[in-house]
Formats: C-alpha cells, sequence, structure tokens
C-alpha cells in the first residue's frame, strides 16, 4: 500500500472529524451549506485558474454525467447531515454515517469495480456494521427522536457511497483531476442552492456575520479532507480506503463526549469499539 497515499487518508479523517464538529456547533440549516461551499469556491479559484491554464480539458458528456451524480449526491449529503445533528449527537451520528457508508461502498466496489477482499476484511465489515448497529440502537432507546436521526445519518452513509464510487470512476476511467473534481463539485452545489439563499436574503446574512469564522474553517477543511481522499484513490482501491476513512468516528466521539458534553457509556463506547476494530481487520492484510 503506497504510504503517502495512507497518510492523506489518515490526515483526511481528522480533517473531518473536526469540521462535523464545527457543522454540528453551529446548525446553520442548508444556507450555512451554501456559505461555506461558496467560500470554497472562492479559495479554489486562483488553483483551478492555473491548472487550466497549464492543461486545459474538456468535460465528455459522460464526465457530465458522473460530476452532476456526484454534486447531487453531496448536495443530499450535507442536507441529511444538518437534520441529523439537529436532533443527533455528535458522537452517535458521526460514527453511523460513517460506519455504514463503507459497508455500502465496498459492496458496490466488489459488484461494479470487479475490487476483492479477503475473508479477514469481510469480518471487518460485519464489525463495522455491529459498531453501527449498537451505536444507533443505544440513541434510539434512549432519545423519541433518534429514530429520525439514525434514519437521516443512514440516508448520508448511501450518499457518501454514491459520491465516492461516481468519483473513483471519473478520475480512474475519465482521468479528471482531483482538484477540478472537487472544484465542480463546490460550484455545483452553490449554483443549485444560491436560489434558496434568493428567498432567506436576511438568514444568509445572519450566518455570515456570526458565523463567517466556522464557515472559513469548513470552507478550508472540507474540500481539503476530500481532495485528499480523491489523490489517494489514485492508488489504493476504494474498497480500502473506505474503511480506513472510519478511523475518524474515534476523534468525532471525543470531541462530541469532550468539547460538546454529550454522553458517556459503556454501549457508547463499545460501539465505537468494534467500528474502530472493524477498521483495523479491513487494512491488516493490506
Amino acid at each position: 500500500m503506497s504510504l503517502i497515499a495512507f497518510l492523506f487518508v489518515i490526515l483526511s479523517t481528522i480533517m473531518h472529524a473536526y469540521w462535523n464538529y464545527v457543522l454540528k456547533k453551529v446548525q446553520g440549516g442548508i444556507l450555512f451549506v451554501w456559505l461555506f461551499t461558496l467560500m470554497a469556491c472562492i479559495l479554489y479559484v486562483p488553483v483551478i485558474a492555473l491548472i487550466l491554464i497549464r492543461y486545459p480539458f474538456t468535460l465528455t458528456p459522460l464526465g457530465i454525467f458522473f460530476c452532476t451524480l456526484s454534486v447531487l449526491a453531496h448536495i443530499f449529503y450535507f442536507v441529511f447531515l444538518d437534520q441529523a445533528y439537529r436532533i443527533g449527537d455528535l458522537s452517535i451520528i458521526y460514527p453511523v454515517t460513517r460506519g455504514v457508508s463503507p459497508v455500502f461502498t465496498v459492496l458496490f466496489a466488489i459488484f461494479f469495480l470487479g475490487e476483492s477482499l479477503q475473508g479477514i476484511q469481510f469480518i471487518g465489515i460485519a464489525m463495522i456494521l455491529m459498531g453501527t448497529m449498537t451505536l444507533s440502537g443505544l440513541q434510539i432507546k434512549n432519545l423519541k427522536r433518534s429514530p429520525i436521526s439514525i434514519g437521516f445519518a443512514l440516508l448520508c452513509g448511501l450518499m457518501v457511497t454514491i459520491y465516492t464510487l461516481s468519483d473513483k470512476y471519473t478520475m480512474s476511467v475519465l482521468l479528471i483531476s482531483p482538484l477540478i473534481l472537487d472544484f465542480l463539485n463546490n460550484l455545483g452545489r452553490t449554483v443549485i442552492l444560491t436560489p434558496l439563499v434568493i428567498k432567506s436574503p436576511h438568514k444568509a446574512k445572519h450566518l455570515f456575520q456570526n458565523h463567517f469564522k466556522e464557515a472559513l474553517i469548513i470552507a478550508v477543511l472540507s474540500p481539503l479532507t476530500y481532495v485528499l481522499v480523491l489523490f489517494a484513490m489514485k492508488t489504493l482501491p476504494v474498497s480500502i480506503i473506505a474503511p480506513i476513512r472510519q478511523l475518524s468516528i474515534i476523534f468525532s466521539s471525543i470531541l462530541g463526549i469532550n468539547l460538546l458534553s454529550e454522553s458517556k457509556d459503556y454501549a457508547k463506547i463499545g460501539g465505537v469499539l468494534l467500528t474502530f476494530l472493524g477498521v483495523v481487520a479491513m487494512c491488516v492484510v493490506v
């Protein structure tokens, strides 16, 4: 396994957990998603301009289709994620979201991308799934509204699977640069969500004035997190990358328990531990 690619994925897990903590803390809704996405586009402009000057390219109809699919999957991902965080704990929602996505992704990668896994890695998938069920079962038992938040978290996991596989194909087969791919993703989200901002300009202004710092943090970390993963996909199979990214579950749980004062108990710790061991099993033979 490429050491640099592996380190890219590990670094991305830390940043991913942190910007999710920021998103949970703000709970600004879809307008906040638009704000940090717009800021990400602005930050991207000089980088993309330099790339296009040196390496001009043209999107084919197939490229447009997969880029559009990725944009839509990302939009729904952020919408579902924000809704889940409004009624659920970071230390529960985040593990569920990240826990189910590798299971979906690995299965799709095996059946549609021709990738393969060894026996212990299938055990790892089962452990990740059990860890996720433990976490979601705990939340459903304790909070009346949690089935809704868990449902949103599961939908997030499905969206992660869709855009991960779509982007893997876009880079590996269509040979589109990870930076250009992620810029188009942010640009598409900005354009699609702008009509909602026009309807609520005062709310958008309020978010800009009161949460500019948080929006900037996510505008930097969210694209950087995913770009690192996209570059890792060039040398590592997606069926390995997806489970490794679940290490961010540990960081999100620490942030949720220590910074957001969320509950800490043995069931929650057990669910996180099962998920972590599942990740280890996925990577042990790599």
